[in-house]
């Protein structure tokens, strides 16, 4: 049995590379305070082997929008918007392997 890894993103840009079993990955981003951000289109996401996810939470409360380009082997994109009404549209077009999109609520 392969435990599931936990892996939040910094405000750094960064590379993060899931194992042989699940990850769940996370970042969010802030649209008031940008320094505040955990995930960018600079990261470089690669899930690995498993099922993985990664979970995107709107901390601004303002309409965001993304078209990533580094993430791979991510089966699962979670979107959590922030109960102050922010937004978040994604573009996946760039994004291959993502058989799930799911609206979650804020952590």
């Amino acid at each position: 049995i392969v435990e599931a890894a936990t892996k939040p993103l910094t405000t750094s840009s960064e590379r993060v590379s899931g194992g042989a079993g699940p990850d769940a990955i996370s970042g969010g981003d802030n649209s008031l305070t940008a320094s505040n951000n955990t995930f960018s289109i600079l990261d470089t996401i690669d899930g690995g082997a498993g099922t993985d996810s990664l979970r995107i939470t709107n901390l601004g409360g303002s309409a965001t929008n993304y078209t990533p380009i580094n993430i791979s082997n991510v089966e699962e994109i979670q979107l959590a918007p922030t109960a102050s009404g922010g937004t978040i549209t994604l573009s996946l077009a760039a994004t291959p392997g993502v058989t799930t999109v799911a609206a979650v609520a804020p952590a």
